[in-house]
């Protein structure tokens, strides 16, 4: 029984150097991710910040952070995930709870504008093409890009018809349509 005390204090000093390295690369990560943010690199913030969530998952300055970067990008369902995770861990967060707050409210009214978006094509007739919803998406951003806004607004009112609940699609329409709305044809 003797011999197995060095085993386990080897084990708890292995599992403590472990815990110390996951925090010590999650904090890197996350100064480097806060660096990306700053720099507008959302995206690449975010890819950096989930490999910090996966070291430490119960990181709150790591979660929040996560949902910043998802925010900026405009993923409102993942911003919202990481706020909750991080007000989870530390629900003092007020920076956090006040964004999640925003974001449901916004979720709530861009629900509601893509149920009336939705109402009015039925009311019009709209039916359901061939087309597949990844199909109608790429079509539509292929005219966005190409700055053929009102065709890419059609589009994407056709990929909303498809999928309702996906609201960033409602997101990306009513952008368009204040990019029409200004002159920018």
């Amino acid at each position: 029984m003797r011999h197995l005390a060095p085993i386990a204090l080897l084990l708890v000093l292995g599992a403590v150097g472990y815990v110390a390295l996951t925090g010590q690369q999650a904090k890197r990560l996350n100064n480097q991710a806060v660096r990306l943010i700053s720099q507008g690199q959302y995206a690449e913030a975010a890819a950096v910040l989930e490999r910090a969530r996966a070291a430490e998952p119960k990181n709150a300055t790591v979660l929040k952070n996560l949902g910043w970067a998802y925010d900026e990008l405009g993923q409102m369902d993942k911003a919202a995930e990481a706020y909750q995770a991080a007000l989870a861990v530390s629900p003092q967060l007020s920076d956090a709870r006040m964004r999640l707050q925003e974001i449901e409210s916004t979720t709530k009214s861009l629900g509601e504008r893509a149920a009336q978006r939705i109402a009015r094509m039925k009311a019009e007739g709209w039916n359901d093409d061939d087309a597949t919803l990844d199909r109608t998406l790429k079509m539509a951003e292929v005219e966005a890009n190409m700055s053929n806004y009102k065709q890419a607004i059609i589009l994407f009112e056709r990929a909303l018809f498809k999928n309702p609940g996906d609201l960033e699609i409602e997101m990306r329409i009513e952008a368009l349509e204040e990019k029409v709305a200004k002159g920018e044809l």
